[in-house]
C-alpha cells in the first residue's frame, strides 16, 4: 500500500489532551524527565489513569480550542495558492485506495451454507437488527451441532448437487442433450 504523501505547508493538527498533560509533565516533573522515552509513555499514561474528570477536563478544554484553532487554520489554508497547487501536484495520489479483492474462482457450496441460508427467518425470529447481524451465523452454528447425521447429509447432498465442479459437468451434459 501506497504510503500518504503530506502537506508540508498545511496547518499541524493539534494535541490531545492527553498529549498536553504528557507535555506537562515532561516540561514540570523530574522522575518523568529522568526516564527514557520508551518509559515515559507508561508513566505518563499511569498518571493520566490517577487524574479526577476535573483534572483532565482542563487538558481537554486546551485542546478543544486548539482544534477550533485547527479547524479555522484549514478553512484558510484551503483558501490559499499553496494547498492548490499541492492538490494539483498530487492529481488524486495522495490517497491510497486499495484494489477490491478478487475472487478466486467460485465459492463451494457445503451443506452449512444450505442450512443457514434455508433457517435465516427462523433463526433471526425475536432479534433485533443489531443482533442478527452480530449473532446470525454462532446461532447458525449452535443449531447445526445439534443436528443428526441424517440431517446434515440432506444439506451435504443438496450442496454437492450445487457446487460448482456438478454445475459445469451438468451443463455439458445438457449442452450435448441439446445437440
Amino acid at each position: 500500500m501506497a504510503k500518504r504523501v503530506k502537506d508540508k505547508n498545511a496547518p499541524k493538527r493539534p494535541l490531545t489532551g492527553f498529549l498536553l498533560f504528557g507535555n506537562y509533565l515532561r516540561n514540570n516533573e523530574s522522575t518523568i524527565k529522568a526516564l527514557p522515552v520508551t518509559q515515559q509513555a507508561s508513566a505518563i499514561a499511569k498518571c493520566w489513569k490517577e487524574l479526577n474528570e476535573e483534572e483532565k477536563a482542563v487538558y481537554n478544554q486546551q485542546s478543544e480550542v486548539l482544534k477550533e484553532a485547527y479547524k479555522r487554520d484549514v478553512e484558510a489554508y484551503v483558501q490559499t495558492q499553496a494547498y492548490q497547487d499541492f492538490q494539483a501536484a498530487q492529481g488524486g495520489a495522495g490517497v491510497s485506495k486499495s484494489k477490491p479483492r478478487k475472487r478466486q474462482g467460485t465459492t463451494k457450496i457445503s451443506g452449512y451454507r444450505l442450512f443457514v441460508k434455508d433457517n435465516k427467518d427462523i433463526i433471526n425470529e425475536g432479534l433485533n437488527e443489531e443482533d442478527v447481524a452480530k449473532r446470525h451465523i454462532a446461532k447458525c452454528g449452535i443449531k447445526w451441532k445439534m443436528l443428526s447425521e441424517e440431517e446434515k447429509k440432506v444439506y451435504t447432498d443438496r450442496a454437492a448437487l450445487l457446487s460448482p465442479e456438478n454445475t459445469e459437468e451438468n451443463k455439458v451434459v445438457s449442452d450435448e442433450a441439446e445437440e
